[in-house]
């Protein structure tokens, strides 16, 4: 039977939200371009960008390692800013 999350681990969630969208968009990628990095679904990150979801520890070490940051990175206070739609405007780098 699913919990809803404390405030406290509200907050981390849109810290990591936050965070993964910004590193994300800083680096050029899309998010297609991240759940491939990260082995995950696109429709997964997606959620995460969204603070829909509350991700496991797991999660979290493949969607830091799909960044190149440490995981404790993601965890860091961040505000939630408006989501724009769209493609990033900076072509990502080839990896991998």
């Amino acid at each position: 039977m699913p919990t809803t999350p404390s405030p406290r681990a509200k907050r981390l969630i849109v810290y990591v939200a936050s965070n993964v969208r910004r590193l994300r968009l800083a680096q050029g990628l899309t998010q297609e371009d991240l759940a491939e990095y990260c082995g995950l679904d696109p429709a997964y990150i997606a959620r995460v960008e969204r603070g829909a979801t509350n991700l496991t520890v797991g999660s979290l070490g493949e969607i830091a390692d799909g960044l190149d940051v440490p995981p404790g990175r993601l965890l860091r206070p961040a505000p939630m800013h408006s989501i724009q739609r769209g493609r990033p405007k900076t072509k990502a780098k080839k990896r991998r």
